[in-house]
């Protein structure tokens, strides 16, 4: 990448960035300011007490009659006056209000009303009422602290009010036991309207002037009451601002989410290759970082064969298997991130994560490598240069070559049609044991690593790759394949044999998926397969996960299902006892298989008999863990996510793949670049001490190593764990081996066991002496030591060892020398 493209993007990223941050901060700040203006309201929403006083009196005079006593027509309040010389009284009615509060509004309303009440001395009890309105209703409104005074003025009929007392009083007899009064009274009601009052909370005050009748003298007096109960506060639940605070807190929110959506929207509209790319880096750091260590500079990937792993998933499973580290490394230009594991057998698994226009950027190939084959940035080729698999992946073998070698597997296919059986359960056995509850969660279904994938990928990888000593093997198959398509020299049945090295017939097979069954199964198993998943997927938390060789059928740790599909029949295996079943009139297989221990009932599914009878047993496997019907449940069409395809097609995405013969596995003949010979003589033996890579040991080492007594097998007392001589591994179309040395050291205590070491691809014999690698208890160093050999070369299953075995250094030769110094062997 130019200096300025990085400059360019390094830019792009940090005003991206900025820009994000600051719409962040932007969220927060309004976050705040909305939940403190919800805080606000809610504490104004409070009940509050506001006081209040008020304040009322009349103001009278009285109007006599013309007389020779009394000049003046009006006389002044608070005298006694004769009634037979009033005429009339005029009357002026006050009333006050003055509240704590500044934002308050009231409405009040008023009316001047007179009564004549005629009561009994006695029992104080009326004998009769009349009543009049002296002034109409009237009304108004009060703001802001305002006082509220009201004086109303009224004229009052002395004569008229009297004159209906006496006439009540003459006509039925009662002067002695009659009370007759004129009462004029203000009656008052104010109420505030803001928000927390009601009519319960309303300010009743009424201001009277009560006038006795049907009397020779007269003495008028005024009551001011307030209504009976009334205190001087009144309960305030609110205030005129509360709604304000309210309106400003929903702004805030509406701000706030209106931020956050333009975030995110910026965030999506400004993703570039760059952020594309880091955030599936970030996705794969976040989920499986416990299992990764990440690297200080590349891998030195010097003398490694490059296998390249096509999903992250699949690193997980040979991670698995092979108990190495996944490494992690990130180029300089951030464009870029390897996933290493390497292996002792010299095998590198390399999964690559690039930017999306990584190509464009660096001018390269479409591989993503220079001319030469490396990498712009360093580190690790992108290509697998070795294995016939690869020469067909890349279009280096013609398509009519490619037809040829799918007819073979169709028709090898063909024969081998039938159903699922007991001794297919224990010979081919599946590495299906993953947990159930691993990377199904996260990763989608059809990105989902079989869970047998580490195991393939390993068999692909020997069984594709050819070492990197030793590549023109691979060339010299393919060309004599080319030449046999040219030719016709061989018919389709031995299109793909060939002579080895030794003069014998090897032919290529291949390995089929489930996937490939069931994209190629007759309708009518697709029918039952589709049928079968979802009559399991309508229980609660069942999930289903495909494999290499099968589908599995899981809830949580609950393992209730696997099912297989072999030509025109779907074997279904439940986590059901056979012995419980033995008596129920039904055929089915117990499988032995380590990978089926947790579901061994096997039905056969050819039929619609089959299909009922899979029906009743999915029902008892769900009762047998108590898992309810989903009611939720819908029908699905699974098998049109996986519509037919050609066998050629198939072998092209994988789905179908073609392993090499057994020649191509054999190790290669060693090539020590660096070999260094030394000789050294004791008595009439000369030992010639071998060091493969003489640079990476230290001189002195050598010379220690010289001077060093030669081990003899036969005088190291040591327990052979595992005699490899009695029971020698088979390697087998599913079950690939590694081989080993075992090496016993005559310094350990004694009943000293074996260690395994990588043979570096030489030929020991038991009682040989090589040098290994081991670590110094005392100085706690790595140092070389000379070793026996207990266990010869020999294949040891990969599930076996521990990862990574050490190569041996070097071996120790001896030879013998005459009299005469002629080299006796």
């Amino acid at each position: 990448m130019s200096e300025l493209e990085f400059l360019r993007r390094q830019k792009y990223k940090r005003n991206r960035k900025i820009c994000a941050i600051a719409m962040l901060v932007a969220i927060i700040i309004l976050a705040v300011m909305a939940l403190g203006s919800y805080w606000v309201y809610n504490k104004i929403d409070s009940t509050q007490l506001v006081e209040y006083t008020e304040t009322g009196d009349v103001d009278y005079l009285v109007q006599y009659k013309e007389n020779e006593f009394f000049p003046d027509e009006w006389i002044e309040k608070d005298q006694t006056y004769i009634s037979s010389l009033i005429n009339s009284m005029d009357a002026e009615f006050i009333y006050n209000l003055d509240t704590s509060s500044a934002e308050m509004k009231y409405n009040y309303q008023y009316v001047v009303n007179a009564k004549l009440s005629i009561d009994s001395k006695d029992k104080g009890t009326p004998y009769y009422q009349f009543e009049e309105q002296l002034s109409p209703y009237k009304s108004g409104v009060v703001r802001n602290k305002e006082s509220l005074e009201i004086r109303e003025r009224v004229s009052i009929d002395y004569v008229k009010y009297n004159s209906i007392a006496k006439s009540f009083v003459d006509t039925y007899g009662l002067d002695s036991s009659a009370s007759c009064t004129l009462i004029v009274t203000l009656d008052i009601v104010t109420l505030c309207e803001n928000n927390g009052f009601d009519d319960v909370n309303k300010v009743n005050y009424s201001t009277s002037l009560n006038v006795p009748l049907v009397v020779d003298s007269v003495n008028v007096f005024r009551t001011s009451l307030s209504a009976e109960g009334q205190p001087s506060t009144l309960e305030y639940a609110g205030a005129t601002n509360r709604n304000v605070v309210l309106s400003l807190a929903n702004v805030f929110t509406t701000l706030a989410i209106l931020v956050l959506i333009l975030r995110t929207a910026f965030l999506i509209v400004t993703r570039n290759e760059d952020v594309t790319y880091k955030a599936r880096v970030r996705k794969i750091i976040r989920s499986y970082g416990s299992f990764i260590q990440k690297m200080v500079g590349e891998f030195n990937c010097d003398g490694y064969q490059i296998v390249q792993i096509n999903t992250f998933v699949e690193m997980l499973g040979i991670r698995d298997t092979i108990q190495s580290p996944v490494l992690m490394s990130e180029n300089k230009d951030e464009t870029m991130t390897r996933f290493y594991i390497p292996t002792s057998t010299k095998l590198l698994y390399v999964y690559e994560l690039k930017v999306d226009n990584y190509d464009q950027i660096y001018g390269t190939d479409p591989d993503g490598t220079d001319p030469d084959g490396t990498d712009p940035d360093g580190g690790c080729p992108s290509e697998n240069n070795g294995g016939l698999t690869d020469a067909m992946a890349s279009g280096k073998i013609a398509d009519a070559l490619l037809d040829k070698i799918i007819r073979i597997i169709e028709k090898d296919a063909a024969a081998k049609e039938s159903e699922c059986s007991a001794e297919e359960n224990t010979a081919l056995g599946d590495s299906d044991d993953t947990p159930a509850e691993e990377v199904a969660e996260e990763i989608p279904e059809q990105e989902q690593a079989p869970e047998d994938v580490a195991a393939e990928v390993v068999t692909e990888a020997a069984e594709e790759s050819v070492e990197a000593e030793k590549p023109e093997l691979a060339d010299v198959i393919l060309e004599k394949l080319i030449e046999q398509d040219a030719t016709g020299d061989s018919g389709d049945d031995d299109i793909l044999a060939y002579l080895d090295e030794e003069g014998n017939v090897v032919k290529i097979t291949c390995s089929r998926s489930f996937t490939a069954n069931l994209i190629q199964a007759n309708p009518q198993v697709r029918e039952y397969y589709n049928k079968i998943k979802n009559r399991i997927l309508s229980h609660k938390g069942v999930k289903a996960r495909m494999s290499w060789r099968n589908e599995t059928f899981n809830k949580g740790r609950i393992q209730l299902f696997k099912m297989k599909i072999r030509g025109k029949t779907i074997c279904l295996y439940c986590a059901l006892d056979p012995v419980k079943y033995e008596n129920r009139g039904f055929t089915f297989e117990v499988a032995t298989a380590k990978n089926y221990a947790k579901v061994p009932l096997m039905v056969k599914i050819k039929n619609e008999k089959g299909l009922k009878r899979a029906y009743e047993l999915v029902d008892e496997v769900m009762d047998s863990f108590s898992i309810a019907v989903n009611p939720k449940a819908t029908e699905n069409d699974f098998v049109a996510e996986h519509p037919y395809d050609t066998t050629k097609n198939l072998v092209k995405r994988g789905l179908i793949k073609i392993l090499l013969p057994d020649a191509i596995l054999s190790e290669p003949t060693p090539h020590h670049a660096h070999e260094k010979t030394v000789e050294v003589v004791k008595e009439d033996v000369v030992e010639e001490i071998v060091i493969f890579d003489a640079d990476s040991v230290e001189e002195a080492e050598i010379e220690q190593i010289a001077t060093e007594p030669t081990p003899e097998l036969e005088q190291i007392d040591y327990v052979d764990e595992a005699p490899l001589e009695e029971e020698a591994f088979v390697e087998t179309e599913e079950q690939h081996g590694v081989e080993v040395i075992g090496v016993v050291w005559p310094e350990r205590p004694k009943r000293n066991k074996i260690y395994r070491y990588d043979p570096n691809g030489e030929q020991a014999a038991v009682g040989d002496v090589v040098i290994v690698p081991t670590r110094d208890a005392s100085s706690n160093k790595e140092v070389i030591r000379k070793a026996a050999v207990a266990h010869a070369n020999h294949k040891v299953a990969e599930s076996e060892l521990k990862h990574p075995l050490k190569k041996i250094v070097g071996v120790i030769r001896k030879k013998l020398y005459g009299d005469d110094g002629a080299n006796k062997k």
